[in-house]
């Protein structure tokens, strides 16, 4: 029962970085912007 939520949470996190590591190829500077002016989960 405990493995299911730690299964999605490692799923999703390396869904992130992947998805985060081709949008930093993809617009470089302008989403390091994004990033650091945006929070990842939860908002400011």
């Amino acid at each position: 029962m405990f493995a299911i939520p730690m299964m999605f949470a490692l799923i999703y996190m390396m869904t992130i970085l992947d998805e985060e590591r081709a949008l930093r190829e993809a617009h470089g500077n302008a989403y390091e912007d994004y990033v650091s002016a945006v929070p990842r989960f939860i908002p400011r």
